[in-house]
């Protein structure tokens, strides 16, 4: 099998669902003690019109943090991901 350099596995979302588990490949050139910051975008075309839009995380950061009135929005929108095993 050939390495990916970076990419995404299973990210269509299926109709009639909310949501779908990707797996996502980093550069390697990220080490294992890295952090990368990923975005998440979404697109579609229905009757010949294109929409697109930003996933957001707030509902994982409120949930995360409970105790934070109002949670900071510089950060919807990102994941924070690590190499993982190969």
């Amino acid at each position: 099998m050939m390495p990916v350099e970076r990419g995404l596995e299973n990210s269509v979302i299926e109709k009639k669902k909310t949501n779908a588990t990707v797996r996502v490949f980093l550069p390697e050139s990220i080490g294992s003690r890295e952090i990368a910051l990923l975005r998440i975008y979404g697109q579609t075309t229905i009757s010949d019109s294109a929409y697109a839009a930003r996933a957001s995380t707030m509902p994982a950061i409120r949930k995360a943090f409970p105790m934070l009135v109002y949670p900071p929005e510089q950060f919807d929108g990102f994941v924070w991901v690590t190499p993982g095993q190969k």
